[in-house]
């Protein structure tokens, strides 16, 4: 297993956005292709700016946070015609 994270979104040839993924020794990377909203949504967090209504993933995160639970890891099982499973 290879742990990574997220180096940014970018936008393929055909205008599609996707989310970049690194290695830790940044000699592997992973694109994963994504809707527009997804990738709008993922890039105000990392730009670390506030929406003006919580997301679907903020309330997820705010109920885990409640909880006193944290998300340690996500695991991608599977990649079948363009699709990648987890």
């Amino acid at each position: 297993m290879t742990r990574m994270t997220v180096e940014g979104i970018c936008i393929d040839p055909q205008n599609n956005p996707l989310i970049l993924l690194r290695d830790e020794l940044n000699t592997t990377y992973v694109a994963i292709w994504v809707g527009a909203s997804e990738a709008v949504s993922i890039q105000t967090e990392l730009d670390g700016r506030p929406m003006l209504r919580p997301m679907t993933h903020d309330l997820l995160a705010q109920t885990l946070q409640e909880l006193g639970a944290s998300l340690v890891k996500v695991t991608v099982n599977d990649f079948d015609r363009s699709v990648f499973y987890a």
